[in-house]
């Protein structure tokens, strides 16, 4: 009988009793047949039906692909196996209080295109299950969801999934078994090693700077040192989920204790590793005395598996019945005879060891509840602001983080994080699991675009009038508080700020609140603290992500941490012009529901959909026609997104690099000349995006107190002394960041006389001291504003005035310069945007430019009063700066930066050379090469973004599906191929080769004119339009690989290969 409702919600009020718990791992490593056998252990679904119905996969495409796709939480009740022992009537209300346990678990997608969707399940969650294959090991994926765990300091257990394979596949005995286990256990704490000792140093630099120099410091063993994996610990599972059987090393302790007279505890710590039983002596030894003695591990527990395998393999029924009578089972004769191995194996292991007790009796013991957690989590997730301006709002921040750290469900205050949005339709709030998702037309409304929180220039909030098959439900975790129906709650946006609590703010009520449970979403009136939830009626206020709090006085959470980037892109257009609306507001739906889709609108109007890869893309692209705009669009070829560089190459461009531009009207000269950033001052600056919009473009800095800004500086000038001595003084010359004011070049200001003038000049690095105040700064800006105001006015009736007399020409004083420098800055930095967001060769944005602002000269005239700053000369001079940036760039070695993946190939070795042959014609560079013990081998290429579509099913048909392919985003590489080079000497003709006759195809020319091609066209929409980017074949013609010359209408099947 399934788990009842109301039985679920009263365990919610007991928060020491509540775990919260994902299920993280790579992709086909078994996360979903497990969370399927601990489903059935609450009567949800048949124990037959484990591992095949996939109760969280609710997508159609999940159930086809057979792969998780979106995270789902279900709630679990866990009963201790002392109260499940006992009859009914024996066990009291109170101990029945006591250990019984609520248990939220989130199974969350393994491929790497859906890693946001595994940020979103570990925010909400207190601990991990992750899971390993025994047979494939640690894979890329497993890397990158234990690091996503250690950032949110979320608890870790270890799941070693599939050890049948071990025993039918790859036939390995009991002590076969137990090395290759070791060795797995091996490899994924030297994962944890390596998480820990960064953060380890990172922590011992900030205390060696805060202490004096004879001081020292003492090792003290932290909370993250336990996450290290050890069944004798025991947060380590050996489990075969498609058996529906799992054990720890208690479980057999308790088994064998007696038997042997040896303490539980004794046996503990030696069941695992390198111990040995005498079963003469009956003493255990760290040696082996004999030679002939085998691990304890071995003996007490593989063994017996082995047994049981052994004795269903082999259609032995003399021996299933003993193993039966010696393990004190009650299983039914039939089950005993059945001619399937697997049923018969299931039959005697899910009695023996239920999964159900060995997965969640460690969830129990090793996993926090929320009020150990949110302790210690909340620090890493929440800062409070601080500012001296206001100590009644520090006090009130104080006090509510006491509440969210005791994670006190009687709160004043509540606290919610919504960490994704899903839609949900009527059928998925009935109890019946049966019922499919169909979706009735949606009546939508307008949005309001003067939101200032709306994505990319053009989507608000949304605003929807469904019907009742059509819901949107918020992901949510509860830190403090209790939520209740009807109570009134502030939406908090990702930018709000307490110190301006009119911005970035709106009010909600609470419609509807929700228990999850897979595929239905059960009503609830209220939520205490500690819980996972559905929150309904946001429809109006929340995009992806939100803090939901009962005072204004609340800071926002952290931002999430994904292991992948939004990278691939394509632009939509309907078929018909009259449904553009319809399309534009499924792009709003759509761009709600997916945490990590991006929905932009590009200058020249086109509407981008930009995903993290190519199933992610399809899938979205699916959703937007059959569920969120329901018309038919066309979508064009993948688009990649390249930049432009420099580099220092003499023999290829010996000219004066510094370029003199004048204005128009020849009263301005601006010099600027353009050399390469080192690569890691470039990489730098692109990892750090975000604080440099926080500290120079938000200027919050303030808000978190000086630790941001402080560490900011620290690290750029460590960055800037590794590039050499040169770079070292060149820190306190940067006049601006670019484009967008955050990207990674650098504007810089040589300008004599006035760059060493702190008096009318400073560089931005000083927004990262102390003194800076943003305040001071907006005041001085309106100040500045009503000056410029009156000069206007005064230089309008002045050049009314002198309109006839003759223009005298003349240099300006020294003192008048400086004046003119001060009024342009402002023009210059924004030609400099201009110049950096739309590169010369293609007009892609730049990177790793900076830009040397060498003079500028001014002419002073009789009638300079009518060339105002804030009229035609401002429009000049920024005209001027971004010619002279284009022409400097110009000047340098120029080349295209490609994005790259890292690209895993696992393959059987005898397809190695099919897999290396696709890698070579895609341009890949091989890195590496590891040889599996079962006959695989892992191939670590990098591989260019353009060439990576269409890869996976290239190598499936290549290899007749020996090899799968897994890509994750590695940044951007220099194509080092100069797109201007042209063979003129006998030597270079001989060099290049034949191929057309003498010339070979200059790949970085053909991806510079498929852009500008694209640009000028706008987009290549349908049938005949060209493709985009790709590289070419030998001989120059473009390659077909995984590029449609006729694009897909609606996305749907495997025709929208997308591109970056």
């Amino acid at each position: 009988m399934p788990i009842k409702t109301s039985i679920l919600n009263s365990l919610q009020a007991n928060t020491s009793n509540i775990r919260n718990i994902c299920i993280l791992a790579h992709v086909d490593h078994g996360k979903t047949t497990l969370s399927d056998s601990l489903i059935c252990s609450n009567g949800i679904i048949s124990n037959k039906s484990a591992g095949k119905v996939r109760y969280l996969d609710n997508l159609p495409d999940e159930i086809e692909r057979m792969i998780t796709m979106k995270s789902s939480c279900i709630s679990l009740l866990y009963q201790e196996k002392s109260i499940l022992e006992k009859p009914a009537d024996q066990v009291t209300p109170q101990e029945a209080k006591d250990k019984s346990y609520l248990i939220n678990l989130i199974d969350s997608p393994g491929h790497v295109d859906f890693s946001s969707e595994v940020s979103t399940a570990v925010r909400v969650c207190d601990g991990a299950l992750i899971i390993v294959d025994a047979v494939e090991g640690v894979c890329i994926q497993t890397h990158t969801v234990l690091k996503q765990a250690w950032n949110e300091k979320v608890r870790p257990c270890l799941v070693i999934n599939k050890l049948d394979r071990l025993i039918n596949e790859l036939k390995l005995t009991p002590l076969e078994a137990y090395d290759h286990l070791k060795r797995i256990l091996s490899q994924v704490n030297d994962i944890v090693a390596t998480l820990f000792s960064v953060e380890w140093f990172k922590d011992l630099e900030s205390k060696a700077s805060q202490l004096e120099s004879e001081e020292v410091i003492d090792y003290e063993e932290s909370e993250e040192e336990k996450g290290y994996f050890s069944p004798e610990k025991g947060n380590v599972v050996f489990a075969s989920a498609f058996d529906g059987w799992a054990f720890r090393v208690d479980d057999f302790c308790e088994m064998y204790g007696k038997k042997l007279g040896v303490k539980a505890s004794t046996l503990q710590k030696t069941l695992w590793g390198d111990f040995f039983f005498n079963p003469k002596t009956k003493k255990i030894h760290q040696k082996n005395p004999t030679g002939k003695l085998i691990p304890m591990f071995v003996m007490f527990a593989l063994n017996n598996i082995w047994e049981v395998y052994q004795a269903a393999n082999e259609n032995d029924l003399a021996k299933r019945e003993k193993i039966v009578k010696a393990l004190k089972l009650e299983i039914p004769q039939r089950e005993l005879n059945n001619t399937d191995a697997g049923a018969v194996v299931n039959a005697i292991c899910s009695r023996w060891l239920p999964i159900s007790h060995g997965v969640l009796g460690m969830v129990i013991q090793m996993i926090p509840n929320p009020i150990e957690a949110q302790s210690t989590r909340i620090q890493k997730l929440w800062q409070s602001s601080v500012s001296s301006e206001s100590d009644s709002l520090s006090e009130k921040q104080s006090k509510l983080e006491v509440s969210m750290r005791s994670c006190d469900k009687n709160a004043e205050d509540v606290v919610v994080f919504v960490s994704k949005v899903f839609a949900a339709d009527n059928s998925s709030f009935l109890r019946s699991s049966n019922q499919r998702s169909t979706r009735n037309d949606t009546t939508i409304i307008t949005s309001d675009s003067s939101n200032e929180d709306k994505l990319s220039k053009g989507i608000g909030a949304i605003r929807m009038q469904y019907n009742s098959n059509d819901k949107f439900v918020g992901f949510s975790r509860i830190f403090c508080g209790t939520i209740r129906v009807g109570q009134k709650i502030q939406v908090l946006g990702p930018r709000y700020n307490p110190l301006e609590p009119e911005k970035h703010r709106t009010e909600m009520e609470v419609k509807e609140l929700f228990l999850l449970m897979g595929r239905n979403l059960e009503s609830v009136e209220s939520i205490p603290a500690g819980n996972v939830f559905g929150i309904g009626g946001i429809e109006e206020n929340i995009i992806k992500t939100a803090t939901l709090s009962s005072t204004e006085f609340c800071p926002v959470f952290n931002a999430m941490t994904s292991g992948s980037s939004p990278i691939v892109r394509v632009a939509v257009e309907a078929e018909n012009p009259l449904e553009m609306s319809q399309l534009v507001e499924g792009l709003k739906i759509l761009n709600a529901s997916d945490p990590s889709v991006q929905v932009l609108i590009q200058e020249t109007g086109e509407r981008v959909i930009v995903a993290s890869g190519e199933l992610h893309l399809e899938r979205c692209l699916k959703d937007l026609k059959e569920s969120f705009a329901r018309v038919e669009f066309r979508v064009s070829p993948p688009i990649v997104a390249f930049r432009e560089t420099v580099t220092n190459d003499p023999s290829l461009r010996i000219k004066p690099n510094q370029i003199g531009v004048k204005t128009p009207n020849k009263m301005v000269n601006i010099k600027i000349s353009a050399i390469p950033i080192p690569e890691n001052i470039r990489v730098f600056l692109e990892k750090n995006n975000d604080i440099i919009r926080k500290i120079f473009v938000e200027e919050s800095s303030k808000l978190v107190g000086d630790t941001d800004a402080a560490s900011f500086r620290e690290n750029i000038t460590k960055e800037f002394e590794a590039a050499g001595s040169n770079w070292a003084k060149e820190l306190d010359y940067i006049w601006a960041f670019g484009p967008r004011r955050v990207g990674s070049n650098i504007l810089l200001n040589h300008i004599p006389n006035y760059s060493q003038n702190a008096e009318v000049w400073k560089p931005i690095t000083y927004k990262m001291s102390s003194d800076y105040n943003p305040k001071n700064r907006k005041n001085k800006l309106k100040q500045n504003e009503d000056e410029n105001k009156e000069e206007n006015n005064e230089s309008q009736i002045i050049s009314s005035e002198e309109s006839n007399v003759k223009e005298v020409i003349e240099p300006v004083s020294e003192e008048e310069r400086l004046e003119l420098l001060k009024q342009i800055e402002n023009s210059v930095f924004v030609g400099f945007q201009a110049a950096t967001a739309f590169g010369p060769l293609c007009e892609e944005p730049m990177s790793g430019v900076c830009f040397v602002v060498e003079d500028i000269s001014f002419l002073k005239s009789n009638q300079m009063e009518k060339y105002s700053h804030h009229g035609p000369l401002g429009g000049q001079i920024i005209s001027a700066v971004k010619q002279a940036c284009r022409q400097s760039f110009l000047e340098k070695s120029c080349r295209l930066l490609e994005p790259v993946y890292t690209c895993d190939v696992q393959v059987t070795s005898d397809a190695m050379g099919k897999v290396y042959g696709v890698l070579g014609r895609r341009r890949a560079k091989i890195l590496n090469e590891v040889m599996k013990e079962n006959s695989l081998v892992i191939i670590e290429a990098l591989l260019p973004a353009v060439e990576s579509f269409g890869l996976s099913e290239e190598l499936l048909k290549s290899t007749s599906g020996a090899a799968s392919t897994q890509l994750l985003f590695n940044g951007f590489e220099v194509l080092d191929q100069d797109p201007f080079f042209v063979a003129t000497t006998e030597e270079e003709l001989e060099d290049i080769g034949s191929n057309l006759g003498g010339e070979a195809p200059n790949i970085a020319k053909l991806y510079i004119n498929n852009i500008r091609r694209r640009n000028r066209t706008g987009g290549g929409y349908g049938r005949g339009a060209r493709r985009e980017g790709g590289a070419p074949r030998e001989g120059g013609a473009p390659r077909e690989g995984g590029y449609r010359r006729d694009a897909p209408r609606g996305g749907s099947g495997r025709g929208a290969a997308p591109q970056q």
